[in-house]
């Protein structure tokens, strides 16, 4: 009955792991996902690919090292999708998102045969549509046209974000809205829902086949203009003349991030979040009452965090802290509920430490799917059986990093991230590795590596690099292998933790004989 069951994947933009309540924040903004949580598998170490969603999603759908084959933004077409997998399988499958950056301009479309995203849908100038057209063809020309635009210094920064988002609302077609909310979506995912798999829906009865079913929620992602009635939930003391002004001109997000209004800017994202809560209570609320809750596994995480100046900054730019890296993860549906998938039993914290990345292959392995040859990454699934892994024991992680960790990555030109080279060499590769204990970051644009030990020193603040010399080198020579593309050579024959797992007699020698021969051709080159 494995391949019966059906997947809903909710992914929520920019959601920090210290801003539920179940994993203790102290606000009440999560208080349906806090019930939930209640008869879930809660993952406390999930850690994503990248601190945007770019690198995030090429993972999370393909299981791949964002640098690997081809980058990560637009898909190139040999990265296969876990839609693309499952739609194979005879799963009906259809995905719901706002974001420009898992459109179909990048390629997310692939293995969706219903799939929304919101761009140029309510342009009707044929000028803007012709615009349009030209970079639909291409995410590479969307990527290139977006890395000008952010490389342009004309302008005071306030002046320069206004004339970028104004880009997007003149040609991406939003003219009013910089996203569709939460409501939107789950509207149009409901809708499709009733259509093919509600009893008294327009085909008359459930569908035979399963469901691969997507729903990407943009509410927590700047520019944060949240409903009033949510934000004095949050702070009923917020100045109302602000939020009015905010709700005219979103751009003024970007004011408050450059005066450092730290207090104002959390204020709104948390009042954002409690309004992505109630859309994601009444999703799950609709499935239970259809009769379709029974059979799902659900899915519910996020591509990345956002950052309050813990480091200086705001949003989620180039940086691969924790705040940005660190992300909600749990597992939850009736067939957890009843204890069929081992590991992800109701009302459990799993504590070891696994990547973002390692989503495609665990809901494969859940369904009973082998993976394909393309993903590189495995499934969390052996590791959550009693025993499993011995990274939940803090010794075991310490004595094995940097052998067994998770990874992370970005490109970027100074603060800023960018989404391919485009024959700019002032654009540089960054990646980080992170075990139990410890967290390595190296940064090619200043040439610097920082170890950080975050049993002492958990908000990344002290480079104790200097006292670990030994532990230091091997991190680089790790971290050096991603950002040469070459994350592939590092899966095979190792344990399986995080984006380090093992080849599972996927041709992992085959893999590595593969990426050291487009190593030495790379250096001839």
């Amino acid at each position: 009955m494995k391949d019966k069951y059906n997947v809903v994947l909710i992914t929520i933009d920019a959601w920090r792991y210290d801003h539920c309540g179940f994993n203790g924040y102290p606000r009440d903004v999560t208080p349906r996902i806090d019930r939930l949580a209640r008869k879930a598998a809660v993952f406390d170490e999930m850690y994503a690919t990248g601190p945007c969603t770019p690198p995030s999603f090429c993972s999370m759908f393909t299981a791949t090292f964002p640098f690997d084959r081809g980058g990560f933004s637009p898909l190139p077409p040999w990265k296969v999708t876990i839609a693309e997998v499952l739609s194979r399988h005879g799963y009906q499958t259809a995905g719901f998102t706002s974001n420009p950056q898992n459109s179909h301009y990048f390629n997310y479309h692939r293995g969706f045969r219903r799939f929304f995203d919101s761009l140029g849908a309510s342009s009707k100038n044929p000028v803007t549509r012709q615009v349009l057209a030209h970079f639909e063809r291409s995410g590479r020309r969307s990527n290139a046209l977006y890395n000008r635009l952010q490389s342009l210094k004309l302008f005071p920064d306030i002046v320069q974000a206004s004339l970028k988002r104004l880009f997007y609302r003149l040609f991406l077609g939003r003219s009013v809205i910089y996203y569709v909310r939460a409501r939107g979506i789950t509207r149009r995912a409901l809708k499709w829902f009733w259509y093919h798999y509600h009893p008294g829906g327009p085909q008359g009865g459930p569908a035979s086949k399963p469901f691969f079913l997507w729903a990407h929620y943009m509410d927590t992602h700047d520019p944060f203009i949240p409903r009033w009635s949510d934000l004095a939930k949050v702070n009923p003391r917020f100045n109302k003349k602000e939020f009015d002004y905010v709700k005219r001109f979103p751009e003024y997000t970007d004011v408050l991030k450059l005066h450092k209004r730290r207090r104002s800017l959390v204020d709104l994202y948390d009042a954002e979040l409690r309004a992505v809560d109630e859309r994601v209570g009444f999703f799950v609320r609709k499935f239970k009452r259809k009769g379709a809750f029974d059979s799902t596994i659900f899915f519910l995480t996020s591509d990345h965090g956002e950052e309050f100046g813990e480091h200086g900054d705001f949003g989620h730019r180039a940086h691969l802290h924790n705040e940005l890296l660190h992300v909600p993860f749990m597992v939850f549906g009736g067939p957890v509920e009843r204890g069929e998938i081992p590991g992800l039993g109701a009302g459990t914290r799993v504590g070891s430490t696994f990547s973002l990345g390692q989503l495609a292959p665990t809901v494969l392995d859940v369904l009973g799917i082998p993976r394909p040859a393309s993903f590189d990454m495995a499934s969390m699934m052996p590791h959550l059986a009693p025993h499993g892994d011995e990274q939940q024991e803090a010794g075991g992680a310490s004595a094995s990093f940097p052998a067994r960790h998770v990874m992370a990555c970005t490109l970027h030109k100074g603060i800023q991230t960018r989404f391919n080279e485009l024959n700019d060499r002032a654009i540089k590769r960054m990646a980080s590795i992170q075990g139990f204990d410890f967290k390595y970051l190296l940064d090619m644009e200043t040439g610097s590596g920082t170890l950080y030990d975050l049993r002492a020193d958990p908000s990344e603040k002290r480079d104790v690099s200097a006292s670990y010399p030994d532990l230091s080198e091997r991190c680089k020579v790790t971290c050096m292998e991603y950002l040469r593309g070459n994350g592939r050579s590092l899966v095979a024959g190792r344990g399986a933790t995080g984006s380090t797992g093992g080849d599972g007699g996927d041709g992992g020698g085959e893999r590595r004989k593969i990426a050291e021969a487009i190593s030495r051709l790379k250096a001839r080159l």
